[in-house]
């Protein structure tokens, strides 16, 4: 096994006791190693080991190489951190208008909190004086590359502002 994976990463000293404790069947362990470029590469690798005579002596199984996976989840984070920190309402919807994510500042000037509007229709916070046939033009100019206007919505405590939207 140490033809497999490089020692000196504790992570895969680690993945090893996960094989041993598993009776030496694992699914999905992970694992990393730098490729010939020095860049580090990360793996999901099944493994079946065959045990004889109470000594472990072959070991077979696959591996997947997880490298952009792990990218772009770390991107993602970073992304996610940026949202929430922003001083600015931010809410994203996906492609029924339903409500995916809304950061601090959207819930504080609102006076929602994420569990009332997660899984919400956007109009939800939207005034009544603007029509459903605006939301459908809102939705389709976003998908043309974006919409940017000025927009009546509606508090919680059912007070209505005007806010700048760009979406």
């Amino acid at each position: 096994l140490a033809n497999l994976l490089v020692r000196s990463e504790t992570q895969n000293l680690e993945y090893l006791r996960a094989f041993i404790r598993s009776g030496f069947r694992l699914v999905d362990g992970e694992s990393h190693e730098p490729d010939n470029n020095g860049i580090m590469r990360y793996y999901l690798n099944n493994l079946v080991g065959f045990v004889e005579d109470g000594k472990l002596v072959r070991v077979w199984g696959t591996q997947r190489d997880i490298s952009e996976r792990k990218q772009t989840e770390g991107r993602l984070a970073i992304l996610g951190h940026a949202l929430k920190s922003v001083t600015e309402g931010v809410n994203l919807t996906d492609l029924d208008d339903n409500i995916l994510f809304l950061n601090e500042a959207f819930q504080q000037i609102y006076g929602y909190t994420e569990q009332e509007l997660i899984g919400q229709p956007i109009t939800t916070v939207r005034s009544k004086r603007h029509s459903p046939e605006l939301s459908e033009t809102i939705g389709e100019e976003t998908l043309r590359g974006g919409w940017r206007g000025e927009l009546w919505q509606r508090r919680k405590d059912g007070t209505e502002f005007l806010v700048s939207l760009s979406t």
